[in-house]
């Protein structure tokens, strides 16, 4: 086995590869390394990888360098914008005997580029959306700590839109369902992909998307990758509307049979309105009539010793549940790669996790 650079590789082979692998979802794709290394300033590197062995490709791993500062001290990581790398995919039908040879040698591949560029920290997520996860057995592991990582566990709530609408609606929070209906008597909704997406339409997005924001968060690069990705069939944009007037919208990406909400903006001058309860709504049924199989509405969040939501972040979470489905267990971890920086950091989420709790 020999691991090949995907510069060397090029992007269409990666995705053909992503396309038939059960473990990728949309995050391993090269439109998404695209993405997340032009989202948000500072200085990144791809250092994404595949694993080749007589000429066919056995692993796909997204590996990208982010520089920041963490506690007043540079530092270097494989992360995602901040966020866990995609676990790495493997080729589908490989043996389980196999799976692990070659699990074996992309984490020391990649504790190899550690020591060589110098890391500091690496962090690698399951994604729940990717075939193999939820499509397993109730009874899962966490493959990561066979490579020495430390869990850093998340949770998501995940929507089976296999069940029938009327048995989707009764699952949710009877809040919520009076909000739906309320949201359906007092406004016109509309969602938009491939077919029928236009420029004025997402420019709409864009300028309410700022609005709410109070500024502009992103770089029009970004909004620009965005619209492509609605344009490719890998996203829906769903918009409501009152007497015409624009007053949310919210952005969902699609790839192999999920869908994973992404962003949402209100209109803050209708803020008491449930603009989001009929925007959810509406992305439901639109992907179910499409034959999308589970939603993933999006992270549920408790005070952790490795994350401490914020109250909004804790408020949203809840808003998320009220649209019943399961939560699930996000498989993450972490490795340090740099003893002073896991003391600096660990440092840093006791006392954080203390004065959340109130110890």
């Amino acid at each position: 086995m020999e691991a090949v650079r995907f510069e060397d590789l090029g992007a269409e082979r990666w995705d053909d590869f992503c396309a038939g692998s059960k473990d990728a979802w949309l995050l391993h794709t090269s439109f998404w390394l695209h993405y997340t290394l032009a989202l948000y300033a500072g200085k990144k590197e791809n250092k994404s990888f595949v694993v080749i062995e007589n000429k066919q490709i056995l692993a796909a791993c997204p590996l990208i360098i982010e520089h920041r500062e963490s506690h007043g001290v540079p530092v270097k990581e494989f992360t995602y914008n901040g966020e866990a790398c995609p676990l790495p995919a493997l080729q589908t039908g490989l043996s389980e005997k196999k799976r692990k040879k070659v699990l074996d040698f992309v984490f020391m591949a990649v504790d190899g580029l550690a020591e060589s560029l110098s890391i500091s920290r690496a962090a690698f997520r399951y994604n729940i959306l990717s075939a193999s996860y939820y499509k397993a057995p109730a009874t899962r592991f966490n493959g990561l700590l066979r490579y020495g990582y430390l869990e850093t566990n998340l949770y998501t709530q995940s929507i089976s839109l296999e069940t029938d609408s009327g048995d989707l609606f009764k699952e949710m929070r009877s809040g919520h369902r009076q909000s739906v209906n309320k949201a359906l008597d007092s406004m016109s909704f509309a969602v938009y992909d491939e077919q029928n997406i236009s420029l004025p339409v997402f420019t709409t997005y864009q300028k309410l998307h700022e609005k709410a924001a109070g500024k502009k968060t992103r770089s029009q690069d970004t909004f620009n990758l965005m619209c492509r990705l609605i344009e490719q069939g890998n996203a829906k944009l769903c918009r409501a509307e009152i007497e015409g007037n624009t007053v949310g919208f919210a952005l969902v990406f699609v790839y192999k049979g999920g869908a994973l909400y992404a962003s949402a903006c209100n209109d803050p001058d209708h803020r008491r309105l449930p603009i989001g309860h009929g925007i959810q709504w509406n992305v439901i049924r639109d992907l179910q009539a499409c034959g999308v199989e589970r939603y993933d509405v999006g992270l549920q969040v408790w005070p952790q010793f490795h994350y401490i939501p914020s109250e909004k972040e804790g408020e949203i979470s809840s808003f998320k549940r009220g649209f019943g489905g399961e939560t699930l267990p996000v498989f993450s971890g972490e490795k340090f790669y740099d003893e002073d920086y896991m003391r600096i950091l660990y440092a840093g989420r006791l006392q954080r996790y203390i004065d959340k709790v109130h110890l």
